[in-house]
């Protein structure tokens, strides 16, 4: 069990609500164009590059489907967009949320009628999370130039305890009589997998002593409250198929009639794991660095999402530099 300090939690909770009450915008929004391509699933925005005279790339980034992209933003010293913005023409996947029972076939159908917008051009897909399980699908079409997946579970086998939690507590039955599951509900089953990072996270919080550190804590807070209700279809989908029978290290993931094979990529892949990822752990990834015929393995300091944010440069030096041995 882990020591709760419930007065430290009021006193939490009463700043984070002081944060939330006086943020702006998320930051995603600021500096996009719209590229007035948007369906019932998605918006596509678009964040130019620095300098358009050059050479240009084509960087299409596949979010997670859980939360919100603002996580790609919030490096105060150069954040994950606007590196790549020196580089070329950054288009982002925002959710957007909807009223129909999706299945992840429908993201790739959906992601394939904006990959096919740039049919003359190549594109370096970029995938996050679980939004790199959706790019993984989409990896052989023709003008794909390259594939980044940023802390990617190929092999969902480690989520076997949390499946026994969630079995033991009757979760999927409270679900029953809701078509949709709504995002606290998702944030619910992250604190059940792992209870003791709750009461971490507030002591880490209360031993920060400057005002830009205790702001980008509670960006990366607002974020993890951030996101969607998910359809029943596409959160069974997971649970059932992804997590359960782990479809995709059993290769047994169909989008239609056609089975999604690492063999079967033939581009560069850029691999991304963090170290003390409990999310995405390495043993989760090695099946992709194993069977994708040319990968490239960058190992992260920290966390799920640590290296997005940090200050320091090393992450962004060593993708930079995979980027132009791969242009």
């Amino acid at each position: 069990m882990f020591d709760f300090k419930a007065e430290q939690y009021d006193q939490y909770k009463l700043e984070y609500n002081k944060f939330v009450s006086s943020k702006n915008a998320p930051t995603y929004f600021l500096n996009s164009f719209n590229t007035e391509y948007v369906s019932e699933i998605v918006e596509l925005l678009k964040y130019p590059a620095v300098d358009a005279t050059k050479s240009q790339k084509i960087f299409i980034i596949i979010p997670s489907i859980f939360n919100s992209p603002e996580i790609l933003f919030l490096n105060k010293q150069q954040n994950f967009i606007e590196n790549l913005q020196y580089q070329g023409d950054v288009y982002l996947v925002n959710w957007l949320e909807n009223d129909q029972q999706l299945l992840m076939a429908d993201y790739v159908h959906e992601l394939k009628k904006i990959i096919q917008m740039f049919t003359n051009q190549s594109v370096d897909l970029i995938g996050h999370c679980i939004g790199g399980n959706i790019s993984i699908a989409l990896a052989e079409m023709d003008n794909i130039h390259s594939l980044t997946l940023l802390t990617c579970p190929w092999d969902y086998s480690h989520f076997d305890k949390w499946l026994c939690v969630y079995d033991s507590l009757g979760l999927d039955k409270s679900l029953e009589n809701h078509e949709f599951i709504p995002k606290i509900y998702i944030q619910i089953m992250f604190f059940l997998m792992f209870p003791g990072q709750f009461q971490e996270k507030i002591n880490k919080y209360f031993e920060l002593s400057l005002e830009a550190d205790k702001e980008l804590f509670m960006q990366v807070e607002d974020w993890l409250q951030s996101g969607n209700k998910i359809s029943k279809s596409i959160y069974r989908e997971i649970t059932k198929d992804f997590c359960q029978r782990n479809i995709l290290h059993n290769k047994n993931w169909y989008i239609g009639e056609d089975l999604v094979e690492l063999q079967n990529i033939k581009v560069p892949v850029c691999i991304v794991y963090a170290k003390d990822d409990q999310i995405a752990p390495y043993i989760s990834m090695e099946p992709l660095q194993k069977q994708i015929k040319n990968t490239t393995l960058i190992e992260v300091e920290g966390g799920h999402i640590g290296y997005l944010i940090s200050s320091k440069s090393r992450f962004r030096i060593q993708y930079n530099q995979w980027l132009l041995e791969n242009r």
